[in-house]
């Protein structure tokens, strides 16, 4: 069984990489980004701001032998205001680059089908696994771990922009809540929820709950 830990700051550098080299091709970031050059040239500048928010609100596993990280946090249960929206719409204008208004696009379109008020949950953000380490359980080995740290507890929210990766969390015990567009060109992606494991009560309630709010936002 892979070992999997919470990595260290001084690891951040190699998480960046992990993750940067993993989405390099997957169709929400060649979305974004258009092509390797410019992928190569800005994309690290995005992971580096996630990397950064994980490590200071969230959770950033990594396996031993350093082939593949997650990222995750709680998910805020009291309102942005206007103000905070503003300023983190001015740090992915920043650096996003002449793609700002794509990351924008992605940031928002994940926002709105993402009602993360109504249910305290823990959001899986991304989970990467470098190209030549895929299909080895890296990655199935990560989800793990989070579903022990976090699921007796909390349910799990996440996105699927892969269809690979969508089969691997259907194996873990997520189920898709419903097909979301970002923005009106991008790809068609699915967000998945893992109830909480050991409640069956808070599992029933929160499943029900979940899934007749978010009604409204299903994507066409």
């Amino acid at each position: 069984m892979e070992k999997i830990y919470k990595a260290r700051p001084d690891q951040f550098d190699t998480v960046v990489d992990i993750l940067a080299r993993s989405f390099k091709g997957e169709k929400l970031f060649s979305w974004i980004y258009r092509d390797d050059e410019t992928y190569d040239r800005l994309a690290p500048k995005y992971w580096r701001y996630l990397v950064d928010c994980a490590f200071a609100v969230g959770n950033v596993y990594i396996d031993e032998q350093q082939r593949g990280a997650l990222l995750g946090q709680l998910a805020h249960t009291e309102q942005r205001t206007e103000e905070q929206e503003a300023e983190e719409e001015e740090e992915l204008r920043a650096i996003g680059g002449e793609c700002a208004d794509r990351v924008i696009t992605w940031v928002k379109s994940s926002l709105r089908y993402h009602p993360m008020m109504e249910v305290p949950h823990w959001h899986a953000t991304y989970s990467g696994v470098l190209p030549e380490y895929q299909s080895q359980n890296v990655g199935t080995a990560l989800f793990q771990h989070a579903f022990e740290q976090q699921n007796a507890e909390y349910p799990i929210y996440g996105e699927a922009t892969s269809e690979p990766s969508f089969l691997l969390y259907q194996r873990l015990g997520f189920s898709k809540l419903y097909d979301f567009r970002v923005g009106e060109e991008g790809p068609l992606l699915r967000s998945i929820w893992a109830p909480v494991s050991q409640n069956e009560s808070l599992l029933r309630g929160s499943w029900i709950h979940y899934t007749e709010m978010a009604k409204p936002l299903a994507a066409p």
